[in-house]
């Protein structure tokens, strides 16, 4: 007789995905993956994710998107926001800028690429 290990599901925090008219309707997938991405990172449990996603009009610097997101981590608070030229650079972004506040709230030290691309670069003079 074999026996079967069932890994246990993780319980899905809840997702709240506001968007402005002008946002395409694909990135609350993208969003919900990206940020479900992070939860091997998170100290505990994330319980709560509430990404808000406008356009910024006449925008010269050609950043045309904003992306905010609240993460509740069992009581501890996070928050990002970024702005980009399209909504899924934006929530590339928001990931990116996520996955540091979790690494800072946690200690967890960088990756080794992290930690090469912040080395000082020696100068050949």
């Amino acid at each position: 007789m074999t026996q079967t290990h069932r890994r246990p599901t993780a319980v899905e925090p809840s997702f709240e995905f506001v968007a402005e008219p002008g946002i395409p309707a694909a990135a609350e997938a993208y969003a919900r993956e990206k940020v479900a991405r992070l939860q091997r990172l998170a100290p505990g449990r994330i319980i709560r994710v509430r990404v808000t996603m406008a356009r910024l009009p006449g925008h010269a610097s050609g950043r045309r998107c904003r992306a905010q997101a609240d993460l509740d981590l069992s009581g501890r608070r996070l928050h990002a926001h970024v702005d980009a030229s399209e909504a899924f650079e934006a929530v590339d972004l928001l990931q990116h800028r996520l996955r540091e506040e979790l690494v800072r709230a946690t200690g967890r030290p960088r990756s080794r690429a992290e930690r090469a691309a912040a080395r000082p670069r020696e100068t050949g003079a």
